[in-house]
């Protein structure tokens, strides 16, 4: 079957197997596919890397196990909403950049990809939906240690020097969502 590592939102500080049992779910019925779910470490106990690492290990362990579990390697996808599809998205360069395990697609939803918060959206939706500018600059600070630049590709993959030879995306964003913007 075809693999989807789905990774949970949650701000990088929340958010666990329970809270996002239901769409894991959901994607493993619609999908016809078998969905591994990884519940990383959060920040602030453990800021980033951490969380990233824990996903990239559950990459590398289906790369190298996925028919152990009826899965084939070949045909892995990365999955996740929120701060699950920023590491989806950082998963992917990672991927690319250390020459795999290989990762066919990507379904990044409402990921934040920038942090810069300086879009049209933050300006007109940022202090009016969750997550507001203040509770995006208090789950940055948690999870961004002071010494990592938090436009770094593997923080906020929008700012990556180049994209090519990623797995395609589907970038799913809602109407009033700021961080996609």
């Amino acid at each position: 079957m075809p693999v989807v590592l789905f990774i949970h939102g949650g701000g990088f500080c929340a958010g666990d197997l329970e809270t996002h049992e239901v769409l894991a779910r959901a994607i493993a019925n619609k999908a016809a596919a078998l969905v591994v779910y990884v519940d990383y470490r959060l920040a602030p106990e453990h800021p980033y890397p951490a969380g990233l690492n824990d996903v990239y290990a559950t990459l590398e362990w289906l790369g190298a196990h996925a028919g152990e579990i009826e899965g084939d390697a070949g045909r892995i996808a990365l999955a996740g909403d929120s701060a699950g599809g920023t590491l989806a998205a950082a998963t992917a360069l990672l991927a690319r950049e250390r020459g795999g395990p290989a990762i066919v697609a990507q379904w990044l939803m409402y990921p934040t990809v920038s942090n810069k918060m300086d879009t049209p959206s933050w300006a007109e939706y940022g202090d009016t939906h969750f997550p507001t500018r203040a509770a995006k600059e208090i789950f940055m600070a948690a999870y961004i240690p002071a010494d990592v630049d938090p436009y770094g590709p593997l923080v906020a993959p929008l700012w990556a020097e180049s994209h090519a030879g990623l797995p395609p995306a589907l970038v799913q964003t809602g109407e009033k969502d700021p961080p996609a913007g």
